[in-house]
């Protein structure tokens, strides 16, 4: 569609999308937009991530949430997975004027520039996360690499908690999930 185009900038390099992107991390972590299901048997009702259908592709009544983007017969990179990309939308939240309108996000970090994305937004992501063998450091905690000393060390262990929940999964004894301030 548009020609890739090499122009070196002596004004920007990569460091700025880096930049911006961490920008972006500390500033922004919009909630996942959920469902409650309730379980047939016990009755019991459990908070969930909007699943929209197997492959991502279902809309209708209870999934208002689903906006699958379709993806053309014909499309070289993806028609061969799937014939959607699967998106939901972020929570929506009331206006602070409780008014009918555009719909808002709901942000659950800080609208500081203040490292969120490093040590969390609250005071329990912090103690999880800051190394507390010399307080007076403020070292981030790391975990030694299972693969020996001749490897960086690791983020430590992700630690859920009802106040923290997680959908990442532990793949096996090296590949686990990791704890940031943006988990």
């Amino acid at each position: 569609m548009f020609p890739d185009f090499d122009r070196a900038s002596h004004r920007t390099t990569m460091a700025f999308v880096f930049f911006g992107q961490l920008t972006d991390h500390d500033l922004t972590r919009t909630a996942l937009s959920m469902v409650t299901e309730k379980d047939p048997e016990t009755g019991a009702e459990t908070v969930a991530q909007v699943k929209c259908g197997v492959d991502g592709c279902l809309t209708g009544p209870g999934l208002e949430a689903c906006l699958p983007i379709p993806v053309p017969v014909n499309d070289p990179d993806f028609s061969h997975f799937n014939r959607c990309l699967k998106f939901v939308r972020n929570m929506e939240v009331p206006s602070l004027d409780c008014q009918i309108g555009p719909r808002e996000q709901l942000n659950q970090v800080t609208h500081w520039l203040d490292g969120s994305q490093v040590y969390g937004s609250t005071k329990e992501e912090e103690k999880l996360l800051k190394d507390s063998s010399d307080p007076k450091r403020g070292r981030l905690a790391v975990l030694p690499h299972p693969n020996g000393k001749s490897y960086k060390a690791l983020l430590p262990k992700e630690i859920v908690t009802p106040s923290m929940p997680s959908d990442c999964k532990n793949l096996n004894e090296t590949i686990v999930c990791l704890q940031a301030g943006e988990s």
